[in-house]
């Protein structure tokens, strides 16, 4: 582990670097002093590999799936956020997808995400290649789900945006196509992964396209919070910017 960071390798906390964004402005303060601007903070492709290796530990066993929040009320402190937070520093976060909510309305320079399972962070770096892979929300949405890029009018509701993901056409051909897109561009992060991990962003990606939006949160490989417009639908969640909708 990073001489920075000299925790025991039997803490809760810290089990492995999920991400390291880089991104707009802001941090997550909570006193009166905030902090100096982190405008001129950079990580190169190198440290982004270095980071990775040296903060991650083996993984442990989890009979749980965690790959999009299972909750519903993360969105209560967007409000707070607005209020006390400043431009020019740096997020952390933890845990799966609700944290791009956070960094949207905190606009960050840097945001670093950490969780304990070590494929949360191979979750966090498909995602990281999808996002600079992307140039809107529509192709964004077909690359996650592996369906083919709809026509979709700029000027359209994200509920019509959904609908017409969930109705693209997708085979087997245009997932391996991606997946191996994504493959080529995690290479040139310089990340140590192994043939395992490689497996696992394929079996998370492959859910993703399985279920499309009825991605849900998985507890002993079982659907645990069902997508009916409760916690852990994907379908719920991908629509939530505010508390009040």
């Amino acid at each position: 582990m990073s001489r920075l960071f000299k925790l025991r390798r039997n803490a809760i906390f810290v089990a492995g670097l999920v991400a390291v964004f880089i991104v707009a402005a802001s941090s997550v303060p909570w006193s009166p002093e905030q902090p100096r601007a982190a405008a001129d903070l950079q990580v190169t492709v190198q440290q982004f590999g270095q980071y990775i290796d040296e903060w991650s530990e083996p993984e442990g066993y989890f009979d749980s799936d965690n790959f999009i929040s299972n909750e519903t009320s993360y969105l209560h402190v967007v409000d707070d956020l607005h209020r006390r937070v400043k431009a020019g520093g740096i997020y952390l976060g933890v845990g799966p997808d609700q944290n791009f909510s956070y960094i949207v309305h905190t606009h960050p320079m840097l945001a670093v995400i950490t969780d304990i399972r070590r494929q949360n962070m191979l979750e966090h770096l498909l995602f990281k290649s999808l996002f600079a892979m992307a140039k809107s929300r529509v192709e964004y949405l077909s690359l996650l789900f592996s369906r083919q890029t709809p026509g979709f009018e700029p000027g359209g509701s994200f509920q019509d945006l959904l609908d017409t993901i969930r109705a693209a056409k997708t085979d087997e051909a245009l997932f391996q196509k991606n997946l191996g897109t994504i493959k080529t561009a995690l290479n040139k992060y310089n990340l140590r992964l192994s043939s395992d991990d490689y497996a696992k962003i394929e079996y998370v990606y492959r859910t993703f396209w399985e279920e499309n939006l009825r991605r849900c949160t998985r507890v002993s490989k079982k659907c645990f919070w069902r997508p009916t417009g409760k916690a852990g639908s994907k379908t719920t969640s991908l629509p939530r910017t505010r508390f009040n909708g």
